[in-house]
């Protein structure tokens, strides 16, 4: 389901390029040098990573425990941490100990942020009204 059969151009250069590979010899000596390249660069990376791991420098040695701390970090907050929070918050409200939307403790009277927003949003519905009576009469 490739729209602009890039798919297609893909598997004709393969197959030029194995026609013009005429033995089985051929071919496996050319898939041996592919994988002892892998081979190499994957030894090198091994030998810049050891580098790095015995060196004294807390910024050349130290990035990779940094990113693995960071992420601990942030898992255990993120599935741990807040939803303790979130509950206990929760339970708090419940039991009074802390004010619902704007309530004050031991005050009766709630004053919700809902209410408070419904009368600026009628505020601003009133001057937008009036200003476009404006531009249509004037």
């Amino acid at each position: 389901m490739n729209p602009l059969g890039i798919g297609a151009i893909i598997d004709s250069v393969g197959k030029v390029a194995s026609d013009l590979i005429t033995t089985d010899k051929e071919r496996i000596e050319l898939e041996l040098e592919g994988k002892r390249i892998d081979q190499a660069t994957d030894l090198a990376q091994m030998e810049v990573n050891k580098t790095e791991a015995q060196n004294q420098n807390l910024f050349v040695a130290g990035w990779r425990p940094a990113i693995g701390w960071v992420g601990a970090a942030a898992m255990a907050y993120q599935f741990l941490l807040y939803p303790l929070l979130v509950w206990s918050w929760t339970w708090m409200q419940a039991e009074q100990i802390v004010p619902v939307d704007g309530q004050r403790i031991g005050d009766r009277r709630k004053v919700c942020r809902t209410d408070v927003n419904v009368a600026v949003l009628k505020r601003l519905t009133v001057k937008v009204g009036k200003n476009r009576e404006r531009r249509l009469n004037g």
